[in-house]
């Protein structure tokens, strides 16, 4: 062999160790592409495997509807799952919470509208913030069990809104009725 054909490959060998060494570094750092499961035994999906359960709350919700029952977070991003019997459907539902907003308590930044995500499951999906002065941009998923009984809502929210859309999107592309 002549020297440039020798050179040659070893800066292929060089380039190809340096690509496989970038690629490992950034997905052993990047938690985004680390992910854990949440199931409640009726719907399943991934989320970021560094947020924590910080409370398993039962709370008021809006006006007395919704039974929160997780509370996630990484103190970056939050995500918060309930559900309700209260609503005959998610585009219901999505309704009544955008007329709460817009009644003063906040304002929508997307419309709600119907998807389906990649499991067959309609969901409906919009952006909005509180009136509370913190500017953070909040989503919101409305979706129904197998037999149309429960309603659930997650709501996914951070200071850094890519995150949050990043999270959602994850949620939305993962979601799963059992």
């Amino acid at each position: 062999m002549n020297k440039n054909t020798i050179l040659g490959v070893i800066i292929l060998i060089v380039v190809a160790v340096a690509v496989i060494g970038v690629l490992v570094f950034t997905s052993l750092n990047n938690s985004d592409y680390k992910t854990a499961t949440y199931t409640d035994g009726v719907i399943v999906f991934s989320y970021p495997s560094n947020m924590m359960n910080t409370t398993t709350t039962t709370g008021l919700g809006n006006k007395g509807v919704w039974n929160f029952t997780t509370s996630l977070t990484n103190n970056v991003s939050w995500l918060l799952v309930g559900k309700t019997s209260l609503f005959t459907s998610p585009q219901k539902s999505s309704s009544v919470f955008i007329s709460y907003l817009q009644s003063g308590n906040g304002q929508v930044v997307s419309n709600a509208s119907e998807s389906t995500n990649p499991n067959g499951i309609p969901v409906y999906r919009y952006a909005y913030t509180l009136n509370n002065g913190t500017r953070i941009i909040y989503y919101e998923m409305d979706f129904a069990n197998k037999d149309n009984s429960t309603i659930y809502t997650i709501n996914v929210w951070s200071f850094n809104q890519n995150q949050s859309q990043s999270i959602a999107n994850q949620i939305f592309n993962s979601l799963k009725l059992t």
